[in-house]
């Protein structure tokens, strides 16, 4: 596979093609040790055991003591959403810290040791806003290393929201985090105002998803009440990415207020907050930052706002400018920029655990880090999407997957919604497996593989126990796939559209379908939600120019690797093609038999220049007249509608083709939806039931429609069909008499030139 394709593909909204071996952990090993991938940072990061995540003491014991030996016994930590693993560089940097303070105590806040990886504690939190900026797109002035995320809003909302009469409005998700709902209804209640009038909720309009097309609409609409936005960059529920740039912009263009928390954006997703203009932002660090429970935070302030000033946000001593800080005045002076935002002196030690955290971040990139978080998360999509296509039962898949399917619009995380009454066993199973990660009632596993220091082995991994888990409670009752694509069981789900995530529409007929099914198997659909136009915000693609009958089909393909009239069984099939096509092309002499069945002589009595018919008669006058095969008869030329009834047997042995004479041109016609919408396997498909039904019904009239059609909706150069139809006329030479088919011949020089070919190959001219 090759990756770096793979990742410019997801980087753009799209689907990488993955090998038929992307299940075997084989090659989930050679995506661990590609070079094209950037880098994983495990060996910076503490690992646990699975014995390790079983400990109930801080003694150790034989199984506890070591870390693990190899990767099967390593946990597998797709709980990064929640905490992140333990950077080993933060055992450093608390060592350096109590070395420090029980060496010189509270010199510690002007002085550094020489060889510490620590800077002086009053200059911590403006060296962690430094070692931020480039994770989430800032300047370090427009940065400060402060409280923790909720404290953090609820400055952030003193200093920005500030409500009228008219202009009172919060635009905030339908569901956030319940502290960013307490921090925003008690703003809005600290002001006098009725949170159920103020709070503006944007609700999902796409099944879990927040649209962007609806969030701009819902601002079009409430500009005028609007005070200030404050949406989450990535939702925690459903792992949904907003369009950060495309909201702000909207916002700015209406001259409101917006504020992002990223508790899970930062560490995880691209962010450039200076360059999309946000007012405000506030994050978590220990999640995808890694610096420890419950440790510092960080927030931003865009450096058009200036500094802190009088009447400006709320105050305290570490906001005032170190240059002055300790004269002990009471005449602030402001810190340039975020930093002027603090209020109380920062928790060294969480400083410390940030900085710890900040140096392995400093080996890499958010662009690298975002490449690899691309492709793994997108393996785990697709192999997800294995496991449900396996395990349908009663109709529906055994989960969904709520995060947006385009790469673009998602984090690390996937979240599986499982049914409630398997939810508590498959996580217990999971437990049990190793598996640590993040549960959610109703239903939700947060499945996060974080880019630092998971590995696709762990994806692999995981799957493995995942799949088992699922399958406890309906042990025995699974489904296996019947053909190759998408798998024979998801027409069930067609049918009942359960769990559908796109619309197509067609004349009067809609139909609710899946994008991972779709988009895998015809092109035209992704390439369609991948620009991010109307299609793409509303989920919904209409087909006007196509026929109703011939999409319903296209769907019907697509979901169960067939469409109707369906072929005769093998078996019969096979019969047929070996006594129609098995026959022999020459004699022992090399000479071709014509198999032009019925026959009679060209010069009767005296000669025929078509005198070598096929394996059982030759035609034969005097002395010199070629000799006829073994065991044939001739007719001293004397042939008069002459058939051989093992050549040219009137009935055939095997039924004719299902449906009836109509379908010549419905399999022209699902030939040119493939070629039009990209339908991977249909145009073979589509050639194969045309050439069956051809040998049957090629004296209908419907014929020459379809062979109308062929040549009129092809390119010259394709000739999936267009041979077909010139063989068909090759082998039935009578049917150039019809008056419909010199129409044909008069108006596509190409077919004329198909039949000339053919009978040059049969003569061997």
């Amino acid at each position: 596979m090759d990756a770096a394709a793979a990742i410019k593909q997801l980087r753009q909204g799209q689907k990488p093609q993955w090998p038929a071996n992307a299940e075997s952990l084989e090659f989930a090993h050679s995506l661990d040790q590609s070079a094209e991938i950037p880098k994983t940072f495990r060996p910076e990061f503490v690992v646990p055991s699975k014995a390790q995540l079983k400990r109930k003491t801080l003694k150790d014991d034989a199984q506890t003591a070591n870390p693990a030996s190899t990767p099967d016994d390593e946990a597998i930590y797709f709980c990064g959403n929640s905490l992140g693993l333990q950077p080993k560089a933060i055992g450093e940097h608390l060592n350096a810290y109590l070395k420090t303070w029980g060496s010189i105590a509270v010199g510690g806040h002007f002085t550094a040791l020489e060889d510490s990886p620590l800077t002086p504690y009053q200059d911590m939190a403006a060296g962690c806003s430094k070692r931020m900026a480039d994770i989430v797109g800032a300047s370090p002035s427009e940065i400060v290393s402060m409280n923790t995320l909720t404290i953090n809003l609820h400055l952030m909302m003193a200093a920005f929201y500030k409500p009228t009469e008219k202009k009172h409005k919060i635009m905030c998700e339908w569901r956030p985090f319940p502290s960013d709902w307490y921090a925003i209804e008690s703003q809005i209640e600290w002001h006098g105002l009725d949170p159920k009038k103020s709070m503006l909720l944007v609700e999902p309009d796409d099944g879990h998803i927040m649209t962007t097309k609806n969030i701009l609409r819902l601002i079009d609409e409430n500009v005028d009440e609007l005070a200030l936005i404050m949406l989450p960059g990535i939702q925690y529920y459903s792992g949904q990415l907003l369009d950060i740039p495309t909201i702000t912009a909207h916002a700015r263009k209406h001259n409101i207020t917006i504020g992002w928390d990223l508790a899970h954006a930062a560490g995880n997703a691209e962010l450039k907050l200076h360059d999309w203009d946000v007012d405000f932002a506030c994050w978590c660090t220990y999640k995808y930052m890694n610096a420890g429970a419950g440790s510092i935070a960080g927030a931003f302030i865009h450096e058009k706002h200036g500094n802190n000033d009088h009447y400006k946000g709320l105050k305290g001593w570490y906001g005032h400018d170190k240059s002055s800080r300790f004269l002990m005045d009471n005449k602030f002076v402001p810190t340039p920029g975020a930093q002027g935002f603090q209020c109380s002196n920062p928790s060294i030690v969480d400083l410390t655990c940030l900085a710890g955290s900040l140096s392995v971040f400093e080996k890499t990139s958010m662009a690298d880090l975002r490449s690899r978080s691309l492709l793994l998360t997108a393996y785990a999509e697709h192999l997800l999407s294995q496991i449900a296509a396996r395990n349908i039962k009663d109709g529906a898949f055994p989960f969904q997957i709520i995060t947006p399917t385009d790469p673009r619009f998602r984090g690390a995380q996937l979240s599986v919604l499982l049914p409630e009454d398997v939810f508590d066993e498959a996580s217990a199973a999971l437990v049990e497996g190793g598996v640590i990660c993040d549960k959610r009632k109703p239903g939700i596993i947060r499945v996060a593989p974080v880019p630092m220091y998971n590995t696709f082995n762990d994806v692999w991994r995981f799957m493995q126990i995942f799949e088992e888990a699922i399958r406890q409670k309906g042990q025995g009752q699974t489904q296996e796939p019947q053909s190759q694509g998408a798998p024979v069981e998801a027409r069930f789900v067609l049918k009942s559209g359960a769990y559908s995530d796109l619309t197509i529409t067609c004349g009067n007929d809609t139909h609710k379908v899946h994008k991972v099914i779709v988009c895998e198997r015809a092109e035209f659909f992704a390439r369609t939600l991948k620009f991010g136009g109307t299609e793409s915000e509303s989920s919904i693609i209409d087909l006007p120019e196509d026929e109703p009958k011939v999409v319903k089909l296209l769907i019907q393909y697509l979901y169960g690797g067939e469409y109707e009239p369906l072929l005769p069984d093998d078996e019969s099939r096979e019969a047929l093609l070996a006594a129609k096509i098995g026959r022999p092309k020459n004699d022992f002499q090399g000479r071709v038999y014509n198999y032009e069945l019925p026959h009679s002589c060209s010069h009767p009595g005296r000669g025929c220049t078509r005198s070598v018919v096929c394996p059982h008669h030759t035609c034969r006058g005097g002395f010199g007249a070629p000799a006829p095969a073994f065991g044939s008869t001739n007719c001293n030329y004397n042939c008069r509608n002459f058939n051989c009834q093992e050549c040219n047997n009137p009935e055939p042995p095997t039924p004719p083709p299902n449906g009836e004479s109509d379908q010549l041109l419905l399999h022209a016609k699902m030939y040119e939806i493939a070629d039009k919408y990209d339908a991977v396997g249909l145009k073979d498909l589509a050639i194969e039931k045309f050439k069956w039904a051809c040998q049957y019904l090629w004296d209908d009239d419907k014929f020459s429609i379809a062979a109308h059609h062929v040549f009129s909706s092809t390119p010259d150069h394709d000739n999936g069909l267009r041979d077909i139809v010139s063989e068909t006329i090759g082998a039935h030479m009578n049917l150039i008499k019809k008056p419909e088919v010199k129409v044909l011949l008069t108006e596509f020089n190409g077919l004329a030139l198909g039949i000339l070919n053919v009978k040059i190959m049969e003569h061997g001219w």
